[in-house]
């Protein structure tokens, strides 16, 4: 029995350090070598991210004494990189290429249906809208359809009456022709268009209206309607299309004698466009001038954003499972970043360029201007890279104002607008007293029998009652409708940046903003009445009156 127990143990034990050895074997095949490297601060970054790379993959690292160790130690990386990085170099630019030949494939085809087809022999109820506006408006495309309606206009013998209703109906179909490209502004299958119709129906709503439908277009209020459809978004085609227009009008004006049944409905189409060309123009504009100071500020505050990122990424030593998850994160933000501050600055230069040398902005422009506007006056959620952009202002989703545009436009008026009260209301009741004193000495001069001209006295008295009357009715008046009258000075002579704000501003922000203005009324009211009262303390006469009473 005990000769059992001890080969027992014996098997047990040979067990035990067999499976140690397995273990230890194994730990040493997969062992992580832990171990440290120092580089020398201000030689190759590239070797660097190269040591820490090796760290974290438990490799062994040399404390390189020298530059030309390094050097020899990194050549293989070092080479790589450098191989990669003109790989993608080269990627890149025959990507461009290859897209520039494309583009310029597509426009030499275009310009050879166009003179397949030339301009003004179209059909009523063929696609007109295959091609963007920026592309069918450009300088040289409007040229060749100047020429070609004056071409085909000379071709007409205009002096007998048959050849002149045909060159009246030539000229109709180009009116009816371009009056049918314009209607779909704004609201074709172009991926612009879209977009553009996606974030008015998302974003403003409030502010929309299909401008020739006319029984959409009968709303309450039609002139604070900003946005609307048709809508040219490529502001930059706005002069080409006036300058179609224009000529299509002058050639109009030279055939109307010809048609005397459409002469009304032709010459709608054409006042139609030209309200068109300027209601697009003045949009971009009011578009614009809101836009450009959010977008200097968003630029700013990503671009200290995009900083701090960085720093937190470099900070970052990757030793507990939360910071590497917080290192992803933070990747993910600094991209998002950069791409927000790329489209920032890129836009903030058409913005500028609008404001400073009267340029046009583009429809790119046009719908990041929309984004930026909906994120800041609204507080909405907009996709794309506006989601990496911070809200700046906290007034701005409630009231439709920021800070400084509340500061400039309400807050200093007001304060405007007390100090007058104050002062006018000061001076009316130095008035008033000085009215009762003067009725006073008139009343002692009669009671003790001093003798005036015959009705001077009644007259002067009277003039000073008239006068007192007059005081007590503008204390009355001027603290409710001063406010009234120096808002509506102030906002006329801004009046872009106020009709702008106006139309952009949901109704609710409305009622907010009107709701301030009249609660900054009461309170000038009540600043008025606490003049009077400090008035009525102060002033000595008037504690001689009381003191008297008194007695």
């Amino acid at each position: 029995m005990v000769a059992a127990v001890r080969a027992a143990l014996l098997a047990l034990a040979v067990v035990i350090c067999y499976l140690d050895h397995i273990a230890l074997r194994a730990e040493a095949r997969y062992a992580i070598s832990q171990s440290s490297v120092s580089i020398v601060t201000g030689i190759l970054p590239e070797a660097k991210v190269f040591a820490r790379d090796r760290q974290r993959a438990g490799e062994w690292h040399f404390d390189f004494t020298s530059t030309a160790d390094e050097e020899i130690f990194f050549e293989a990386e070092n080479k790589a990189t450098q191989q990669w990085r003109e790989w993608k170099r080269r990627v890149r630019s025959l990507r461009a290429y290859r897209q520039q030949q494309q583009q310029q494939d597509a426009t030499n085809a275009r310009d050879a249906a166009d003179d397949d087809n030339p301009a003004g022999d179209h059909t009523r109820g063929t696609d007109r809208h295959s091609s963007a506006l920026a592309n069918y408006f450009t300088e040289r495309q409007v040229q060749k359809r100047f020429q070609a309606r004056i071409k085909k206009q000379g071709g007409f013998n205009t002096s007998t009456a048959e050849g002149l209703e045909e060159a009246s109906s030539e000229v109709r179909r180009d009116i009816a022709s371009l009056w049918d490209r314009l209607q779909a502004a704004g609201a074709s299958s172009a991926p612009t268009d879209q977009a553009y119709l996606g974030l008015v129906e998302r974003h403003f709503p409030h502010t929309y209206v299909r401008k020739w439908d006319h029984t959409a277009a009968d709303s309450p209020f039609p002139s604070l309607t900003l946005l609307h459809t048709p809508f040219l978004l490529e502001a930059e085609v706005l002069p080409h299309v006036e300058k179609e227009v224009e000529h299509l009008r002058e050639l109009w004006r030279l055939r109307r004698d010809a048609a005397v049944s459409t002469t009304a409905e032709v010459d709608a189409q054409l006042s139609e466009m030209a309200d068109l060309v300027e209601s697009s123009r003045a949009c971009c504009t009011q578009v614009v001038s809101l836009v450009a100071p959010l977008a200097e500020a968003a630029s700013r505050l990503v671009a200290s954003n995009l900083v701090a990122t960085r720093d937190a990424i470099s900070a970052n030593d990757e030793a507990t499972e939360a910071k590497r998850a917080e290192l992803k994160q933070l990747h993910r933000q600094r991209s998002s970043l950069q791409k927000a501050k790329q489209a920032l600055d890129r836009h903030l230069g058409v913005y500028t360029g609008v404001l400073r040398r009267h340029q046009l902005p583009n429809a790119e422009a046009v719908l990041f201007a929309l984004e930026l506007l909906a994120k800041q006056r609204f507080g909405d959620d907009v996709q794309g890279v506006i989601e990496a952009v911070p809200i700046l202002s906290t007034t701005a989703p409630f009231t439709g104002l920021l800070e400084e545009e509340w500061t400039t436009h309400v807050l200093r008026p007001f304060c405007v607008c007390v100090l007058i009260t104050a002062a006018f209301l000061w001076i009316a009741e130095e008035v008033k007293e000085w009215c009762l004193r003067r009725v006073q000495a008139s009343k002692a001069r009669l009671v003790a029998g001093i003798r005036s001209p015959r009705g001077a006295a009644t007259t002067g008295t009277g003039r000073f009652r008239k006068l007192f009357l007059l005081a007590c009715l503008l204390e009355a008046l001027m603290p409710p409708l001063l406010p009234a009258l120096v808002f509506a000075v102030h906002l006329r002579s801004a009046a872009d940046w106020s009709m702008a704000v106006v139309k952009v501003m949901r109704p609710s922000q409305r009622v907010v903003c009107v709701v301030a203005l009249l609660g900054l009324t009461v309170l000038n009211y009540v600043c008025g009445v606490l003049v009077r009262r400090l008035f009525l303390l102060i002033d000595p006469s008037v504690y001689r009156r009381r003191h008297a009473k008194m007695k």
